[in-house]
C-alpha cells in the first residue's frame, strides 16, 4: 500500500502570519511563555519563541486557535472609531466550525463551511459594512504520494516533493498513427492493438453522398472560380469532375482520390475521470481536465423582476440591470408613450423618417424622403375608362359611366368638382391640413387623364371632319368662280 505524507495548514500558517502582519509597527509585545513588555519599534508584534541562550531549542510554540461558529458571530463595533482596531478587522484570522450562512448586518452575507476564515475589509476604519469572510484554506489535508516504487510525486533531499521522470516512463503509455503512403493509417493503441483506418475506402464507399450533395459540389466551384478565370468545371455524375483551364485543357478530377490526399484524422477520447484525451494528426496526445478548464464550484441566478434584471453569482448579487433601457424603441403605440414591441400594433413617429438615403431632400415641411420607388395596392384601375367608353359598360368598375364634355360641364357648375374625384367636403381635415388617400388619388387623377386623351382623340375627328369638309367647299369655290369667270366672258362678247 502507497504511504501518504499528510500536509496541512499547520504547515502553512506561520508562513502566513510572517507576510501578514510583516509590516506591523503598533502594539507589540514579546513573550517567553508570558506576556513580556511591549516591542517598540520592531517588525514582529508577537513572538511566542524562545532564545537558545537560556532555553532548548526545541521548545519553541504554536498558536493555537479557538474554534469559532461564523454562522452565529457577532462583530463587536463600538471601538471601531478609527484609532481602536483602525483596519475594522481587515485580516483577522479565525478557525470557523460551523456550516452555513453568515448573519445579515456582520458583513456582506457568505456561505461557510468548517475551515480557516479571513475577514477581508480593505480601505475600511470604522465599519463592517462591505467586509467579507474568505475561506484561507480547505482545513483538509493534501495528500501526496510518498516514495514508494511506481509513484509520480517523490520527496527530494530537502523534504520538497517532485515529480519523478522515470517513474512516469515506467507508466506511461503510447500510442501511434502511422501513415502507410497509400491512402491508409494504421493507428497502434496502448495495448499494441493495430488498427489500419481507410481514407479513400471510406470516401469512396460514401461518395455518391459526399458528393452528390450540393453544397459539397458549390463549394469546390466557388473554390475553383475565385482562383481562376475563363474556366470550367463540370460534374460527370460518376464521382469525378472535369476541370477546363482558360486554354481549353481538360482535366478529369477523381474526387475520392483528391480528398484521400488530404485527409487527416484526429481523436477525442473520455477517460472516464473527469478528463479526455485528444490525439492530434501527428499521433501527440494531450489530457484536459475539464475540472480546471470550468469551475464546477460557481453558482449563477438570475431574478426578473418587470424590466429589472438582477445576477448573484456564489451569494454576491450585483447591480439590477434595466432591460427596457437596452431594448429601446423609437416607436410608440398611438395614442401615448408605450413603446411598440409588436410588428401588428398602430405606431406613430414624430420625427422624420428618409428611406433610402440617410439625410431627408430638405424641402419645407417635409416628413418622408424616399430615394426609390414607392408601391401600393388598390382594387381597382382607371382602365375601366376604356372599357365603358368602348364596350357601353366596364367589369373593373361597374358604376363608372363615361361623361361628355358637356355632362361634366353641367357637373362642375353643380358640384364644383371633377366628377369621379373626392370633394374637398369628403376630405378629413386635422389641425395640419386635409389628408387624403394617395392611392386613390393616383387612380382618379389616371381617370381623368384618360378621359381628357378620349375628349381630345373625339375633337381631333371632328376637326379632322371639317377639315375635309373644308377642302370640299374650297373645291366647289373653284369651281363656281371658274363658271363665273365664264359667264362674265360670254356677256362681255354679247355687248360687242
Amino acid at each position: 500500500m502507497k504511504k501518504i505524507l499528510k500536509i496541512t495548514c499547520k504547515t502553512v500558517l506561520p508562513l502566513f502570519f510572517t507576510a501578514l502582519f510583516a509590516n506591523e509597527a503598533k502594539a507589540q509585545l514579546k513573550s517567553y511563555g508570558t506576556i513580556g513588555s511591549a516591542l517598540v519599534g520592531e517588525n514582529v508584534f508577537l513572538d511566542v519563541s524562545e532564545n537558545t541562550v537560556n532555553y532548548p531549542n526545541n521548545r519553541g510554540r504554536g498558536l493555537s486557535f479557538p474554534r469559532t461558529d461564523l454562522t452565529i458571530w457577532t462583530f463587536i463595533t463600538g471601538n471601531l472609531d478609527g484609532l481602536s482596531f483602525p483596519t475594522a478587522f481587515d485580516g483577522m484570522i479565525v478557525y470557523n466550525s460551523g456550516t452555513g450562512t453568515t448573519l445579515a448586518g456582520q458583513g456582506i452575507q457568505t456561505s461557510v463551511t468548517p475551515g480557516f476564515y479571513y475577514f477581508y475589509n480593505p480601505g475600511a476604519t470604522d465599519n463592517i459594512t462591505n467586509g467579507q469572510w474568505v475561506r484561507l484554506s480547505s482545513g483538509d489535508s493534501v495528500n501526496v504520494v510518498s516514495t514508494d516504487g511506481g509513484n509520480i510525486i517523490t520527496v527530494g533531499t530537502d523534504g520538497g516533493a517532485f515529480i519523478d521522470a522515470a517513474a512516469v516512463a515506467t507508466i506511461e503509455t503510447l500510442t501511434t498513427l502511422v501513415d502507410n503512403t497509400d491512402g491508409t493509417y494504421t493507428y497502434t493503441s496502448e495495448n499494441a492493438t493495430a488498427t489500419t483506418i481507410d481514407v479513400p475506402g471510406s470516401v469512396i464507399n460514401n461518395a455518391s453522398t459526399i458528393f452528390g450533395d450540393t453544397n459539397v459540389l458549390n463549394e469546390i466551384s466557388t473554390a475553383v472560380a475565385t482562383a481562376e478565370t475563363l474556366t470550367s468545371l463540370v460534374d460527370n455524375g460518376n464521382g469525378t469532375i472535369t476541370y477546363t483551364d482558360e486554354d481549353g485543357v481538360g482535366t478529369v478530377i477523381n474526387l475520392s482520390t483528391a480528398v484521400a490526399a488530404v485527409e487527416t484524422l484526429t481523436s477525442l477520447v473520455d477517460n472516464g475521470n473527469g478528463t479526455i484525451t485528444y490525439t492530434d494528426e501527428d499521433g501527440v496526445a494531450t489530457v484536459l481536465d475539464m475540472a480546471t478548464l470550468i469551475n464546477l464550484n460557481t453558482t449563477v441566478s438570475n431574478a426578473l423582476t418587470g424590466t429589472s434584471l438582477t445576477t448573484t453569482v456564489n451569494g454576491v448579487t450585483g447591480s439590477p440591470l434595466d432591460l427596457a433601457a437596452l431594448t429601446g424603441e423609437p416607436w410608440f403605440v398611438q395614442g401615448g408613450v408605450v413603446p411598440a414591441t409588436t410588428d401588428a400594433e398602430a405606431i406613430y413617429h414624430t420625427g422624420n423618417v428618409a428611406i433610402g438615403q440617410n439625410a431627408m431632400f430638405g424641402s419645407p415641411g417635409e416628413k418622408l424622403a424616399v430615394a426609390g420607388t414607392i408601391r401600393t395596392t388598390s382594387s381597382v384601375y382607371a382602365d375601366y375608362v376604356f372599357e365603358d367608353y368602348f364596350t357601353g359598360s366596364s367589369i373593373i368598375k361597374k358604376d363608372y359611366k363615361f361623361k361628355t364634355l358637356n355632362e361634366v360641364e353641367a357637373y362642375i357648375k353643380e358640384n364644383s368638382h371633377l366628377p369621379g374625384v373626392t370633394s374637398i367636403k369628403d376630405l378629413p381635415k386635422t389641425k395640419d391640413g386635409y389628408s387624403f388617400n394617395l392611392t386613390d388619388l393616383s387612380v382618379q387623377s389616371l381617370e381623368k387623364l384618360e378621359e381628357l386623351y378620349l375628349h381630345v382623340i373625339e375633337q381631333q375627328k371632328q376637326i379632322e371632319a371639317k377639315d375635309k369638309e373644308m377642302e370640299v367647299l374650297k373645291e366647289n369655290f373653284k369651281t363656281t368662280n371658274e363658271r363665273l369667270e365664264q359667264l362674265e366672258e360670254l356677256l362681255k362678247v354679247n355687248n360687242h
